[in-house]
């Protein structure tokens, strides 16, 4: 494929990805408002965004099976028609369980992104591979920053029905670009879904997700979150034990044990702790009233703003995030990406709350989020198997959202921890819980290092995307099954 070539097909993936991503991300700063128009309760308003991550959390690997087996650019479509489907029932709704009906349909779009990072390893020379995937990575954080900006004011001078027509219309272009610009797959792979392992696997996340988004009202002794989390730890284990005997698995528990793959995952999950956790929490750190002794005191709109400085930064880094992957390995930029995460969470404890205190440090995180997203998508895209690049993009992506649920749990958990009903929580509970994911992040920079320590005489961080030498047995083995 040719450079200009490969230049359009970037553009119409990540605004592709990012009308999905705004569906994500504008939504969840105005659930207030969402439950004001459509006369929800509280616990109600939450499934808006409960019934999307769960939708997401289970589609997201099926789709990019799906797209391993029948063609990534016919499942790209499929996705964009799906999420626009959902996005005119959400924009038409009157009632919250029309609401929910919508947002479940728009998360079953999620696989996109790992049918983005196929399309590029298939299409792309080897070359450009790490760079293009960086960029789709960071800017699809990108549409995220910026949809948390603007979801705001487009309630507040528009409707909120606008927060669904806008991503539906982009939505709309790009199946038209996708059709026209977009390379078929040369080689589907051919065969079929396993239902069976697709059941299991949705037993066990489901349970899952459910019980994190709810403990910090339900409480962690709950009978539900206890029954939940049982139902999810037993189908996981039967559901790993099917896959391990399957001739046919949905995820192949051989590629899982990659070692960089498994690396990647395990640092996924601590990544999205940490920056789901930051993310649920901050803006109503800054829009504390400086009479509660800290805080800014802004609107949701110059919260927003602030927060934007974290976008900005991760564009600009995701520009360049490829060559850097290049100069010093994913695993070594993982690490380091991380490592400036972390180091960043600790300044919220230190001095006077200002706002460029708080624009500084976001900034920077941002640096660190848009190194650690880029090296996690390219480790697993380098490592996994060609016929299985969306299916391990898409378990990478996942274990991303389940970190992210367990990590916004626990901090709100710590933030509102001895809080009565009405008042601000205290800003030593704010400081524990950004020390919390602190650690989270520095457990995950110290298990990239020392995987980057081992790879230090191997080839198997090649920016050229050589497969490992497991990831080939897997391949052959499945090439002799068909």
């Amino acid at each position: 494929m040719r450079f200009s070539q490969t230049k359009v097909v970037l553009t119409v993936l990540t605004v592709g990805i990012g009308s999905f991503t705004l569906l994500q991300s504008m939504v969840t700063p105005v659930l207030p408002d969402l439950q004001r128009e459509l006369g929800a309760t509280q616990s109600g308003a939450s499934w808006i965004f409960i019934a999307y991550l769960l939708s997401a959390a289970v589609c997201t690997p099926i789709i990019g099976r799906a797209g391993d087996i029948w063609g990534r650019r016919r499942m790209l479509m499929a996705c964009l028609a799906v999420i626009a489907i959902g996005a005119v029932l959400s924009s038409l709704a009157t009632t919250m369980p029309l609401m929910i009906v919508g947002r479940a349909i728009q998360g079953m779009g999620g696989g996109m992104l790992p049918i983005a990072f196929g399309i590029i390893r298939s299409h792309f020379p080897p070359e450009s591979v790490p760079g293009s995937i960086g960029l789709v990575a960071s800017f699809s954080a990108v549409w995220a920053g910026f949809g948390v900006v603007i979801g705001g004011p487009l309630v507040e001078n528009f409707d909120y029905r606008w927060l669904f027509w806008a991503p539906a219309i982009l939505l709309v272009l790009s199946i038209g670009a996708t059709f026209r610009w977009i390379p078929k797959s040369e080689t589907p792979e051919g065969g079929r879904i396993n239902l069976i392992s697709a059941l299991l696997m949705s037993a066990w996340m489901i349970p899952l997700l459910v019980a994190s988004t709810n403990i910090s009202s339900w409480g962690f002794a709950n009978p539900s979150v206890l029954i939940l989390f049982s139902i999810s730890m037993i189908s996981c284990c039967l559901w790993i034990g099917v896959e391990l005997k399957s001739t046919n698995p949905l995820i192949d528990m051989r590629v899982m044990r990659i070692k960089n793959i498994w690396v990647a995952n395990l640092a996924s999950a601590l990544f999205g702790a940490g920056l789901f956790g930051l993310m649920a929490v901050i803006p109503a750190y800054i829009q504390t009233p400086i009479s509660e002794g800290y805080g800014l005191g802004l609107s949701p709109s110059g919260s927003g703003l602030v927060i934007f400085a974290q976008t900005v930064t991760m564009f600009i880094v995701g520009i360049f995030a490829g060559r850097v992957l290049v100069y010093f390995g994913s695993n070594k930029t993982l690490a380091g990406g991380s490592l400036i995460c972390a180091v960043s969470l600790l300044f919220f404890g230190v001095g006077g709350d200002t706002i460029w205190k708080f624009v500084l440090i976001l900034a920077v995180v941002g640096i660190g989020f848009s190194l650690a997203f880029t090296s996690m998508s390219n480790m697993v895209v380098s490592a996994a198997p060609s016929n299985q690049t969306s299916v391990a993009s898409g378990m990478n992506v996942n274990f991303r959202n389940i970190g992210g649920a367990l990590g916004t749990a626990a901090m709100v958990m710590v933030v509102s921890s001895g809080v009565s009903p009405g008042a601000a929580p205290k800003e030593s509970n704010y400081i524990s819980g950004f020390l919390m994911l602190a650690s989270f992040l520095f457990i995950g920079a110290t298990v990239s290092a020392i995987s980057a320590r081992r790879d230090r005489n191997q080839n198997e961080d090649s920016p050229t995307l050589s497969f490992s030498a497991v990831a080939v047995s897997a391949e052959k083995g499945e090439d002799r099954q068909r």
